[in-house]
């Protein structure tokens, strides 16, 4: 969804998920080396274009490091053939409960579409305004569901598909007969993050992860939630594997906004912990989470990592401040502190 601004080393860095991990996995699914740069301008070359190199497998370790352990400068990646035939549609149901409560009967099937993408309400008006791509205002929530591989093998999931989310309640169907028409969906979803702009000034996403049977119940407490702390939430969901995208919609020049944002925000992510989830799934730790880490880390747990770091890193030079909770530094002085002792 971030194609047009992300790179190929980020999204290594970050070990990227997006729309289509459901059916093909997350970035280091894809990745069979990468030439890193270390912090004392070593360049080590980790992988390689075959698919199981023998040792250590490193390059694993550095796809999702956060540039931790150094810069990614290469990567090579493992080429998939495209799909014989792809097949899009849109569901609509009339709440977030009965949509989300659908997408773990779709799975139950059998079928595993190549993307299972959910929006709600206000998700959707945004977008709408943005694009025109066609989506009912009055809907509670839409799922764009997108399906992948032999012509025979998805006309029946297409099938099946349909008939789970009219036994699941939605109330309409609407099946992609062109390409453009296609494409006009997934333009509609991929410009969200953009759209959220026409209805607030600022907004801060979360990138929890629960998983899909407690999509219903996450939800339910992203809206509980925002109400407790005078917030307004729009969703997006990788909901296939479950990864959540609330977005807080604040204005920054409002006092106190921001401390109310941070809070409901570390709230949701203790959701997604308490039933069995993730802090993230695609988008890292960074510096904004920092103060959370430790709802789902031990000491000891952030300690091993550390070490591991260290091999790579051993002053910590790379991304000082991310990843790792800084107690009582605040991370510009720790940066720079590191940038005047080394150079």
């Amino acid at each position: 969804s971030s194609q047009a601004a992300s790179t190929i080393g980020g999204n290594a860095a970050m070990n990227a998920g997006g729309p289509h991990t459901l059916a093909y996995g997350v970035t280091a699914n894809h990745v069979l080396g990468v030439r890193l740069l270390l912090a004392n301008g070593q360049v080590a070359e980790l992988g390689g274009p075959a698919p199981d190199m023998p040792g250590y497998d490193l390059t694993s370790l550095v796809v999702g490091s956060e540039a931790t352990l150094g810069v990614i400068g290469e990567v090579t990646v493992r080429l998939l053939p495209r799909p014989e035939a792809v097949r899009t549609m849109v569901a609509v149901f009339d709440s977030v409960e009965r949509c989300a409560a659908c997408v773990g009967a779709i799975i139950r099937t059998g079928v595993i579409p190549a993307a299972l993408e959910m929006m709600d309400n206000p998700t959707i008006r945004a977008v709408e305004a943005a694009t025109s791509a066609g989506y009912p205002l009055d809907a509670g929530a839409v799922l764009l569901i997108e399906l992948e591989g032999l012509v025979e093998a998805v006309e029946v999931g297409l099938e099946s598909a349909i008939a789970t989310c009219t036994e699941s309640g939605s109330s309409e169907i609407r099946v992609a007969t062109t390409e453009e028409e296609r494409a006009k969906l997934w333009k509609a979803r991929k410009e969200a993050g953009g759209a959220y702009g026409r209805l607030a000034p600022n907004y801060y996403v979360m990138d929890g992860v629960a998983p899909r049977n407690a999509l219903p119940a996450v939800l339910a407490a992203v809206e509980r939630i925002s109400a407790e702390y005078n917030l307004q939430a729009a969703t997006l969901l990788h909901a296939g594997d479950g990864n959540i995208h609330p977005a807080l919609l604040f204005d920054s020049e409002e006092p106190g906004a921001i401390e109310r944002v941070r809070a409901a925000g570390a709230a949701i992510l203790q959701v997604c912990l308490d039933h069995g989830g993730s802090l993230t799934g695609e988008h890292g730790i960074g510096v904004e989470k920092l103060d959370v880490v430790r709802q789902m880390f031990t000491d000891d747990d952030l300690e091993i990592m550390d070490r591991v770091r260290r091999v790579f890193d051993p002053d910590r030079r790379c991304n000082p401040g991310k990843l790792f909770p800084t107690p009582g530094r605040c991370i510009e002085l720790q940066g720079r502190a590191l940038l005047e002792a080394h150079w």
